[in-house]
């Protein structure tokens, strides 16, 4: 699964998407996902 960095940033910071984002997150099929060392540039 590709996320895109404001996806990830809005899950993981307290924005007002966080518990959005969380809750998409938590409801997506069990999947593997991998994050690039590129969201770190970001």
């Amino acid at each position: 699964m590709y996320l895109d960095t404001s996806v990830l940033v809005a899950a993981l910071t307290g924005e007002a998407d966080t518990v959005r984002m969380q809750a998409w997150l938590a409801a997506q099929a069990s999947q593997v996902l991998a994050i690039s060392e590129q969201v770190t540039t970001d």
